[in-house]
């Protein structure tokens, strides 16, 4: 029978660990574990604040790992312990203790659709509530003061035994919710996280110099522009939104908001004064001076020059990653360049101090990751999943003929043949494609940008509908099983009370929680019709309306998300460095053209649950600096491995 080790830390450190993530935290001159609270199994409560104990029981838990013992350290958000334990014992930057020494009750939450924060997940499974007075007491002895000092327990004794006390309640917590969470996970999933905390650990290198400069750079453009602004307007403040919207109104304009988007309809109108308009251009020139993805890498680099912690495994619902710190998803898709040598003229230029303008700045951030990278990106991965699921077998014959998808789903759309689809269509067939398959209508098409009527738009929607039967069918199949159990194609539900259980061939679970059904009338038929939410912890527990479209969306994602979480660990397995995972993407350090090859490979290699599917990715490596998969190599399971 397996032991559970329970326990929780109190720490402090000169850094802010909002800022700064736990790697650089436990890096600092001033870190240290306070205390340490811990329990075996059902035993009673200890706690520590000797360090040689508290070191001691740290030891003690790597050599019975070492040694194989059936045993698991149990924490909440175990990526902290292990990181902290790490650095107080003395291991390099760099060498952290294995994730496989833990078992997490927040990656445990998260496989069960519950909250993620230990407070919220103990009151969801109706547990004993966190003291509300640890936040206070964490900020009184974990806080430098003003001088950068801390306070010591001799300060405040009393608060001191309360700060024990609660470190021990949250020990008490998590044992309490652990036994209560009994999460459906497969083995394979296990790992799945352990490697995500792998990457985690091993970082990616950052270049600091130009990070510093592109700061300076920035926040230069950024005076430049506010100092030409307040020459124009005469503000002493231009930068503030109600002066500045003040003036604008006494140029003749109707102000309500200086958004972006506003600001961009501005600047759509032909009749503006030149200086009204050098204005609003110098406006969206400062709301692109924010420096903070630069800065949020000199705050999380690490002594060795490289930042982690940037992936959060099971970031959302579905399971799909999402980032932390630099925020790797987030970047701009568009690069400085496609060219290394390019790209790093234009960077010795910046750390010169020649003028590098505002947009620049925005593009280079992908450069301010250090390889060399093979970079390989899932080719139209969402797409071809919908297709594969909901047996649309027009656009399946067009992936595995090689054929345009967006001009053959123009083809069916407007019953033209391919060639002048693509000649006069392709456009349609694209956004139609990428807004709609998930039940949009007219507003999901305006939020791609289709221009047109109501009219105009909803007539593209039926286009679309018409020619894609198979997957307007799947919508209602999913919803029918979602409300009473049951298999769709590759994919099944059940109920567990008021919960929803979709299973995923890959033996992976997804739960949606308190499901409730509510009579209302349907806005477009005017009947009644029974509509069903979940409650959505991840949106502090607001219900969630679910229908067809969303059960789509949710699995076809997911169902990706596991295609990319395979390729992961077989790349792992494989001694593969894999640094970050960008949506469909996987970014590797690799050196030769031979390591971009067997990734392709291997990313394109169909997981063991999967068949007849047109998987296919496209690549680049190796590249000196990060940059998004070009296209240079190409990638498939159904034809050739790589191509030109």
């Amino acid at each position: 029978m397996t032991d559970y080790l329970y326990l929780d830390i109190e720490t402090r450190s000169g850094a802010d660990l909002k800022k700064t993530g736990v790697y650089r935290y436990a890096e600092d001159e001033q870190f240290d574990i306070l205390m340490l609270a811990w329990a075996w199994n059902d035993e009673p409560m200890q706690t520590s604040t000797d360090p040689e104990e508290m070191r001691g029981v740290i030891r003690d838990i790597i050599e019975r790992y070492e040694r194989g013992e059936d045993f698991k350290t149990v924490a909440h958000n175990t990526g902290f312990e292990r990181v902290c334990f790490s650095s107080y014992i003395g291991m390099p930057v760099g060498d952290y203790i294995p994730p496989e020494v833990f078992e997490d009750t927040m990656v445990l939450a998260a496989w069960s659709g519950l909250p993620l924060s230990l407070k919220e997940l103990a009151k969801a499974m109706g547990g004993e509530l966190k003291d509300e007075a640890g936040s206070a007491l964490i900020r009184f002895f974990c806080t430098p003061k003003k001088d950068g000092t801390f306070r010591s327990p001799e300060d405040d004794p009393e608060k001191w035994r309360s700060f024990e006390s609660y470190c021990a309640q949250d020990v008490e917590a998590m044992r309490d919710v652990h036994k209560k969470l009994k999460p459906s996970v497969t083995d394979f999933e296990v790992e799945t996280w352990h490697v995500s905390e792998r990457t985690n650990d091993r970082g990616v290198r950052i270049d600091v110099e130009m990070a510093q400069s592109a700061v300076e750079m920035s926040e230069g453009n950024k005076q430049k522009a506010l100092d030409r602004m307040a020459e124009i307007t005469g503000l002493p403040n231009p930068n503030s939104v109600s002066q500045l919207g003040g003036w604008l109104r006494e140029q003749g304009l109707e102000v309500d908001s200086l958004n972006k988007a506003a600001v961009e309809g501005f600047l759509e109108q032909d009749d503006l004064p030149a200086d009204v308009r050098e204005v609003l251009e110098l406006r969206q020139h400062v709301a692109l001076s924010s420096s903070a993805k630069y800065q949020a890498e000199l705050d999380s680099v690490s002594s060795d020059g490289r930042i982690r912690g940037t992936l959060m495994y099971y970031g959302a619902h579905t399971g799909r990653f999402s980032g932390r710190r630099l925020q790797l998803q987030n970047l701009p898709s568009e690069g400085i360049a496609d060219d290394d040598t390019e790209i790093e003229a234009r960077i010795i230029d910046l750390k010169l101090g020649f003028p590098t303008p505002q947009v620049d700045l925005k593009r280079m951030i992908r450069s301010s990751l250090v390889g060399p990278f093979a970079v390989v990106d899932y080719s139209q991965i969402e797409a071809r999943v919908l297709a594969h699921l909901a047996g649309e077998q027009w656009a399946l014959d067009a992936f595995f003929s090689g054929e345009d998808l967006y001009s053959s789903a123009a083809s069916r759309m407007y019953d033209v043949s391919y060639e002048e689809a693509k000649a006069k269509y392709r456009k349609q067939g694209k956004i139609a494609t990428l807004a709609l398959g998930y039940g949009g209508s007219k507003g999901a098409l305006k939020a791609f940008g289709a221009p047109g009527s109501d009219e105009d738009l909803m007539d593209i929607v039926y286009k679309w509908r018409n020619a894609n039967e198979s997957i307007v069918q799947y919508w209602r199949d999913l919803m029918t099983a979602f409300k009473e159990g049951g298999s769709v194609g590759d994919v099944s539900f059940f109920k567990d009370g008021s919960n929803r259980h979709l299973v995923l061939p890959s033996g992976r679970s997804i739960v949606y929680r308190n499901c409730t059904k509510r009579n209302e009338v349907n806005p477009f038929t005017g009947k009644e019709q029974e509509v069903i939410y979940r409650k959505d912890y991840r949106k502090k527990g607001f219900p969630v309306k679910v229908w067809g479209g969303i059960i789509c969306e949710n699995v076809v994602q997911a169902y990706a998300r596991d295609v990319l979480t395979d390729a992961l660990v077989r790349l792992d397995r494989e001694g593969f460095r894999a640094v970050g995972s960008v949506h469909d993407e996987v970014i590797v350090e690799a050196s030769t053209e031979d390591d971009l090859y067997r990734i392709g490979e291997i990313m394109t290699r169909a997981p063991k649950w999967m068949t007849g599917f047109p998987l296919a990715a496209e690549g680049a490596g190796p590249i000196a600096r990060y940059r998004k998969a070009d296209g240079t190599w190409g990638f498939a399971n159904y034809k050739e491995k790589w191509r030109l």
